[in-house]
């Protein structure tokens, strides 16, 4: 596993960190406070993220051809659909029980199956929330790697590699090991692999 610092990675070496490579089809990326909850104190993730995880999500929606997330984060948070990805909302209402939606043509929406099913030939996907969405993906398997943000605490001064979220680590049928990690002032932001470390 490696440890970096934001500060000391160009855009470019940010940017190959995050590469998709050819075997990753599927991410999670999500940013978590202390308890490994996705909502801050206003409910929604808005207050948990920071700039540097915002520019991170940038670098990897970057190279995704769909984003993945429930209706209520849209609900919660709003549309933010991706400059050049399809946005796949999870939904058993239909599109109708949205929020209005500023460009309709770059939204496809259903229950999970049939959005797993239209996106089976896209080259990379990548699901931000909620929690229940997630669950639901690993719990299939459907997933290769976890961008996981964690807001800074105590406990990660002396602990190099931060534990997984409990909720993620039971809706898992297999382990993910810690690729590397970036520490700036605020978070770490780390990447996992599915599988034991070998």
């Amino acid at each position: 596993m490696q440890i970096y610092s934001f500060g000391a990675l160009s855009s470019v070496e940010l940017t190959r960190l995050y590469e998709w490579s050819p075997s990753v089809t599927s991410r999670i990326n999500v940013v978590v406070d202390a308890t490994g909850s996705m909502r801050g104190v206003d409910g929604s993730s808005q207050s948990l993220t920071s700039q540097h995880d915002r520019k991170i999500l940038h670098v990897i929606r970057a190279g995704a051809d769909a984003v993945i997330v429930g209706a209520q984060s849209v609900r919660t948070e709003g549309w933010h659909i991706p400059q050049n990805a399809l946005l796949a909302v999870v939904t058993n209402k239909g599109f109708e029980a949205l929020p209005p939606c500023p460009h309709p043509d770059s939204v496809v929406t259903g229950p999970l199956v049939q959005i797993l099913e239209e996106l089976n030939s896209t080259h990379h996907w990548v699901a931000e929330g909620g929690q229940s969405v997630i669950e639901q993906l690993l719990a299939l398997k459907k997933i290769d790697q976890l961008c996981i943000s964690f807001r800074h605490t105590a406990q990660h001064e002396t602990v190099q590699t931060p534990e997984l979220p409990g909720w993620l680590v039971a809706a898992s049928p297999s382990p993910f090991t810690c690729v590397f990690i970036i520490r700036d002032e605020d978070m770490l932001f780390t990447l996992w692999r599915r599988g034991a470390e070998a």
